[in-house]
């Protein structure tokens, strides 16, 4: 065969090569037009999962401080508010203060008005008018719907705006977020129910909230820690034993938009964590005080697991308190480092020690009762309990003197 055919043949089977990859490439990393999708590579390069959760108007909880003092808004154009008084101000619902969504708040008349098209004219917005509940400067505006400044991609929102005077301060807002996305996800043959908040910024990042809570073996709804196992939004996120980087886009959807959830496998150095006590329902460890840029959390664990190497600054324990107690719950600030390959022993969990705590306030005898861990970390009960009040008895000498019961915590 002659030099030219032999390249001729060798430069097709590298286009042919080239279009396969091509077409494996497209499979693995163009989403479906709707759901959750997931999406692999094999085992010499980066898993990328990706899913869909869509907007959910209702189950959530953020609560947003809206200050007041020095904040009010001029508006170029306003309703007739006679001589009326009226608080202006701005939600903080956009990343730049330039676009907040403005207000007037006519309290007399229980009336909120909102600058949706931020114009400065109150005049033009006739869906941005709510009605109230409350008396005078104690006022609670329910299901304020409002989308984000973004016209590309506008964000959908849900809040109730809270007035009230407040320890001293004339007069307080609050904006609670009830919206969000949730959706369940499954990653290694496990089902998770994912769940995000937003700050009303229109972005998703470290002031935001999620719940990760696992589905057990034939449960239609996952477990439920209350609002304890909220976290704030890590960069990297452990669970089900495996490690991913996490971030998330808006999508446009009908009604709002869809947020897509990026998990995006890491390999990170392990190193080997031992459970000194039993009874453990979940284990959350972050690495910061705060806003930890790295959160391990351990569903359901044995004696020993095996997590990301590094070091945690803050622990939350759950524990299974069965038919009793359903959960009980201690936040912990004790460092912790695990080291690839080592074992590091957790310190925290039971054996439970019950403590009162007895003090004096004037004529009064104050219990205080207490579920306290190893570590002298300190349980609360979570959920409601179906067994009797612990019951006490006061004696002086071998006198009784009275007798009663208190609740749980």
């Amino acid at each position: 065969m002659h030099s030219t055919e032999i390249y001729e043949k060798i430069q097709s089977v590298k286009r042919v090569s080239s279009l396969i990859s091509l077409l494996i490439l497209t499979f693995f990393f163009v989403p479906s037009p709707g759901g959750a999708v997931s999406s692999g590579l094999d085992s010499s390069q980066t898993a990328r999962h990706v899913f869909r959760l869509p907007f959910k108007d209702g189950g959530f909880y953020y609560r947003v401080s809206v200050p007041l003092e020095g904040r009010e808004v001029v508006f170029k154009k306003e309703p007739d508010f006679s001589s009326r008084k009226i608080i202006r101000g701005a939600l903080p619902a956009a990343r730049e203060e330039k676009d907040f969504l403005c207000f007037a708040w006519d309290i007399s008349e229980k009336k909120l008005y909102l600058d949706l098209n931020r114009n400065l004219d109150l005049t033009d917005d006739p869906s941005g008018v709510f009605l109230g509940q409350g008396k005078k400067e104690r006022q609670t505006f329910w299901n304020v719907r409002f989308k984000s400044a973004n016209p590309q991609n506008p964000v959908l929102y849900d809040v109730s705006v809270f007035f009230s005077p407040y320890r001293g301060v004339p007069l307080r807002c609050l904006a609670i977020v009830r919206s969000g996305w949730q959706g369940d996800i499954e990653l290694h043959g496990r089902k998770w129910q994912l769940a995000v908040t937003d700050n009303l910024d229109g972005v998703i990042g470290t002031e935001d909230i999620l719940t990760i809570r696992p589905f057990e073996e034939g449960q239609e709804d996952p477990v439920s820690f209350s609002i304890y196992d909220r976290l704030y939004q890590p960069q990297k996120i452990f669970f089900g034993g495996h490690e991913y980087d996490l971030s998330f886009e808006f999508e446009p959807a009908d009604g709002g938009s869809s947020l897509v959830a990026i998990f995006t496998e890491l390999r990170s150095p392990l190193g080997r964590l031992k459970l000194e006590g039993k009874s453990f329902k979940r284990i959350i460890l972050t690495e910061g005080k705060e806003k930890g840029s790295a959160t391990a959390i351990i569903d359901s664990p044995g004696s020993t697991v095996l997590i990301p190497a590094r070091t945690y600054s803050k622990q939350r324990i759950f524990l299974d308190g069965k038919e009793i107690y359903a959960f009980l719950y201690a936040d912990s600030q004790t460092e912790i480092s695990v080291t690839q390959d080592k074992v590091t022993p957790l310190n925290l969990g039971p054996p439970l020690k019950h403590t009162v705590e007895i003090s004096r306030r004037g004529s009064e005898l104050l219990l205080d009762y207490q579920i306290v861990g190893i570590s002298g970390e300190k349980y609360v009960h979570l959920g409601r309990s179906s067994a009797s009040r612990p019951e006490f008895t006061i004696y002086r000498g071998k006198n009784k003197i009275t007798s009663g019961s208190f609740r749980y915590g």
